[in-house]
């Protein structure tokens, strides 16, 4: 019996060593969980049979049985009550499936005495109901002890045998259909047994599989977070010398560069410098954030100061660009507790694109409102250019330039709307962009009420909140 259950099982997937030690620690596992559920049936069911069938003449064999019946119980209540706050082993022995074999045995014997014992001494339905009883029971423990397969179908043979060989003495008359049932009871449960137990052994599979492949993201990640500090240094400390160098030399410290040419060549050096300087800054950003490391520095600061880094920041850039900008808020005594560096990035990174995608005579506004119980709203909006609804889904990923005309016109890496998304998450806020191709873009961040810092702001805030 033994060498057939094996073969059956072993049709299930291919496992590793590692899988096969996860497999047999999981399966002890499950089947000390399912002791208290063991332990209830083997307490209920023997009481419930005992007084549905109790007669004197019956008094001799219920009362030790049904005794015995809660010895079992409390012996798999105390052994799931004793390992239920032990720590998970690495790995376990085959001593632990040998003694769940013999407890099964045991149990089976157990119940096969009951039928053997009753079924000639009691009229024909009280032994329809003692078989069935039997026979449900040990359906029960099959599904319990299914991790353990071998001391499922021992629990379950032994019972089933023993209910029939009775009934077959006991009413021989009916002896072919009874084995003919009886047989294709028992095939039945043993292809349920061996369905769950392959069920299983998939499922203890894919869960190591998924324990690998995060082993190994997580390793992966750790590696890139080492590469991505060790590159902090080596690629800063050049560039800042490059950088230096050639504001030093458009600024002529030393003396004049001589021809017109080379002035054009400096201006160039500084600006790709400084470019790339923004992009390694923006990926070291994004790096920090998605591994937990970006630390808040928080502190008071007045909406109208953050407001007039705006305009000192854009208001030229614009003009440049033949953009109307304008940053106005009936709020700026406000103040709020958030990281100043983190908000202005915020602001910085769509206020800039916002003037970037702006044709000539176009129109960006920055306007700061309060809404009641919702906190305080930035909102960033223009008459440029806009975006399709896939290239929005595709700049608000990292690195969404790539194929995406929107993104890469500011010749990016594409980490501007990702960042802000994630900056803005790091504050309880939200970042909501909402865009229409050919009529431009609205970017709204949401700072919550809870940051708002009314006892240092001017009295009349509450007033205002409530107008707001």
């Amino acid at each position: 019996m033994r060498k057939l259950l094996h073969g059956l099982m072993n049709g299930g997937p291919e496992m590793t060593p590692e899988m096969a030690r996860e497999f047999n620690v999981v399966s002890v596992l499950r089947l000390n969980r399912n002791q208290i559920f063991g332990g209830i049936a083997s307490s209920i069911n023997p009481i419930a049979l005992s007084v549905g069938l109790w007669q004197d003449n019956l008094a001799l064999i219920l009362g030790p049985w049904c005794l015995i019946g809660q010895f079992f119980a409390m012996a798999q209540i105390f052994g799931w009550w004793k390992n239920r706050r032990k720590p998970r082993p690495t790995s376990v022995s085959e001593r632990s499936f040998r003694k769940a074999n013999v407890m099964a045995a045991a149990a089976g014997l157990y119940w096969a005495a009951i039928v053997v014992l009753c079924v000639p001494v009691v009229t024909p339905p009280e032994a329809l109901i003692v078989v069935l009883t039997a026979f449900g029971t040990s359906m029960v423990a099959a599904a319990l002890l299914s991790p353990a397969p071998l001391a499922a179908f021992i629990f379950f043979f032994v019972t089933v045998i023993s209910g029939l060989v009775s009934l077959t003495i006991q009413y021989p008359s009916i002896t072919v259909p009874l084995w003919l049932l009886g047989c294709t009871y028992v095939i039945f449960v043993l292809m349920m047994i061996v369905i769950a137990h392959r069920d299983f052994k998939a499922l203890v599979a894919r869960q190591v599989e998924n324990s690998q492949l995060a082993l190994e993201a997580r390793n992966a990640s750790e590696a890139k977070s080492r590469f991505i500090a060790n590159m902090r240094h080596e690629l800063r400390t050049p560039l800042n010398a490059i950088i230096g160098f050639s504001d030093m030399m458009q600024a002529e410290t030393f003396g004049p560069v001589g021809h017109r040419k080379y002035r054009e060549y400096v201006g160039a050096i500084s600006d790709s410098g400084n470019h790339l300087m923004d992009i390694i800054n923006d990926v070291l950003d994004i790096s920090r954030i998605d591994a937990g490391s970006e630390d808040i520095r928080e502190s008071d600061v007045r909406l109208g100061a953050l407001l007039a880094r705006c305009r000192l920041l854009f208001t030229e850039r614009a003009a440049r660009s033949g953009v109307d900008f304008e940053a106005d808020s009936a709020f700026e005594s406000l103040v709020l507790h958030v990281d100043e560096r983190l908000i202005v990035q915020i602001l910085i990174n769509l206020v800039s694109n916002a003037i970037r995608h702006t044709q000539q005579g176009g129109q960006v506004t920055l306007n700061v409102s309060l809404r009641p119980q919702y906190g305080v709203l930035f909102v960033i909006a223009d008459n440029g250019r806009g975006m399709t609804p896939e290239e929005l889904s595709r700049a608000q990923e990292p690195f969404g330039s790539s194929g995406n005309s929107w993104v890469s016109r500011g010749d990016g890496a594409g980490l501007g709307l990702p960042i802000s998304h994630r900056f803005a998450a790091l504050h309880g806020g939200h970042l909501n962009v909402e865009s229409t191709f050919g009529k431009g873009t609205r970017c709204t961040l949401r700072i919550p009420a809870s940051r708002i810092r009314s006892t240092v702001a001017d009295s009349s805030l509450d007033t205002m909140m409530s107008a707001g």
